[in-house]
């Protein structure tokens, strides 16, 4: 049957999806046929009874296949949702994650708890920027540096700090964590690799193929990045500083050892939605 409404070519790609086991298929549908139309939601809605021209439904098929075949959403239409803002992704960055938007939530709420009117933040492996740019657009008052080993992620998060009008509080460089990095700081984040090697092959399909390994892999025991971050961020941090790290939910027990180690004080393990352990907060020790 031909697909010659808007409605009818949703009903499509949504079966289409549904019959590969997309357990979002309905959301993931929509999505793509927005992106296709150029519509937003409220608009799309709207839109159900109009005609689908032959280009936009090829298009939207095309975009239906490679989602059935495994590739993300995020990664066909290029953006992603994080904080309540649309951040633009690509196969060099990790997708944003709800998880992650834990670490905002919990600075900004320690920034406000410190009255620190004018906090410089640092965030080492910024990826696509979203971390530091959405605690940008919510704390008017803050500055921040964020660093990469990868140019092209710097280049996508470049493009997010000026999408979301927050280019003039940033900066932007080019390291392997703190290597290149300078002064110091009021607040230092991460969202390093922390999956051990051996179980990357294990990864769904989506997260494996299509997200860069450089972000995933944190070597033999997943504890690689870490170890560096924390010698880096004792030289970067002020005396006062604090800092707030994603972790893997099975680490909490070792990440707080070697915390330990490396001579930080552990303020707290933040849980995630599910009741994981996912964020470790680390201090000098010092008040």
């Amino acid at each position: 049957m031909p697909h010659k409404t808007i409605e009818d070519a949703y009903k499509y790609g949504r079966q289409n999806l549904k019959e590969h086991k997309d357990e979002s298929a309905a959301l993931h549908a929509r999505l793509l046929l927005m992106h296709v139309l150029g519509l937003s939601h409220e608009d799309f809605i709207c839109a159900q009874k109009n005609d689908i021209s032959a280009s936009q439904l090829k298009q939207y098929e095309e975009y239906v296949c490679a989602a059935a075949k495994g590739k993300p959403v995020s990664k066909i239409i290029g953006s992603k949702e994080f904080y309540g803002l649309e951040f633009i992704v690509s196969e060099d960055v990790l997708d944003p994650r709800p998880e992650t938007e834990i670490i905002v939530d919990k600075l900004l709420a320690i920034i406000k708890e410190d009255g620190v009117e004018s906090p410089h933040i640092l965030d080492m492996g910024t990826g696509s920027g979203c971390i530091p740019i959405s605690l940008l657009k919510n704390h008017t008052g803050m500055r921040a540096t964020a660093l990469d080993i990868s140019s092209k992620a710097l280049d996508i998060a470049r493009q997010n700090a000026q999408k979301h009008g927050v280019s003039d509080r940033i900066k932007f460089i080019e390291s392997d964590w703190g290597d290149n990095c300078e002064g110091v700081f009021d607040y230092i984040v991460s969202n390093p690799p922390y999956i051990e090697t051996k179980t990357i092959e294990s990864l769904d399909e989506n997260v494996r193929n299509y997200d860069p390994i450089l972000a995933l892999d944190g070597g033999e025991d997943g504890f690689d990045a870490y170890k560096k971050i924390f010698n880096d961020v004792k030289r970067l941090i002020r005396p006062q500083g604090k800092a707030l790290l994603e972790i893997g939910y099975n680490q909490g027990a070792e990440i707080q050892r070697i915390a330990k180690l490396y001579g930080f004080a552990v303020d707290a393990l933040i849980q995630d939605f599910s009741g994981h352990n996912r964020i470790i907060a680390i201090s000098t020790g010092k008040k």
